[in-house]
């Protein structure tokens, strides 16, 4: 998946994923060492929600000035209901959480059926753990501020800013890594028959053995361990 391809037509398509950007500089070393300080682009994040017949940019909770008066009151009551009597107990799932983070209102206009759509999995049954900086928290003087003021808020995230290779998409950054590595050390192309925990071997389709001290998968785990 950590590739892209060009079609008939000259375009260059991303197969994995789409955006660079951490906050760990060993990696940031390793990206430059791999494409140069000069085989990057930085791109400023633009993303925009369809809703209401208007488009509300990213993060949505900080721009709820956007919508319609009645919508933006929703939320807004949400999360001054939210100030006035704030959630004290640990949140026990997802649900919880977004509805103790964000209020009743923006809950409904935009949590619950965008992270539905994302996930494709009710949010009371998956746990808050790995929200992190996944997921935007909003902050009612904030919202206000931006609603009075009538400002723009585009800016939270890791990836507020982004990289990308100036050319051969994202999967020239793997090509350079592998380079990095050596050839010597990456197996392409080589389909896996199984694999043995207990003598830590992997058996190729073709016969050959490979002895290892630790696997990574990065299949479907379902997929994985069908054998």
């Amino acid at each position: 998946m950590a590739t892209s391809f060009v079609d008939d037509k000259g375009f260059t398509w991303d197969i994995g994923g789409h955006v660079q950007f951490s906050h760990y500089k060993y990696f940031d070393d390793l990206m430059k060492k791999a494409l140069g300080e000069e085989g990057w682009l930085t791109h400023q994040r633009e993303s925009w929600v369809w809703i209401k017949n208007n488009f509300v940019p990213y993060p949505f909770q900080n721009n709820i000035k956007y919508l319609p008066k009645e919508t933006m009151w929703q939320c807004l009551e949400g999360l001054i209901k939210l100030y006035k009597n704030p959630v004290s107990k640990k949140p026990a799932n997802f649900r919880e959480w977004i509805l103790s983070t964000f209020g009743e209102g923006l809950a409904e206009v935009f949590m619950f059926p965008y992270n539905f759509k994302v996930w494709a999995f009710p949010p009371e049954q998956m746990n808050a753990n790995w929200v992190g900086e996944r997921v935007a928290v909003t902050d009612l003087q904030r919202v206000t501020e931006n609603i009075l003021f009538d400002k723009d808020d585009f800016s939270w995230g890791p990836n507020n800013t982004f990289q990308f290779p100036k050319h051969g998409g994202t999967g020239a950054i793997w090509k350079a890594v592998g380079e990095l590595v050596g050839h010597e050390n990456v197996l392409l192309n080589a389909k896996v028959d199984q694999i043995e925990p207990g003598t830590k071997k992997i058996i190729l389709a073709d016969g050959r053995e490979i002895e290892y001290d630790f696997v990574m998968n990065t299949m479907p785990l379902d997929v994985f361990a069908k054998k």
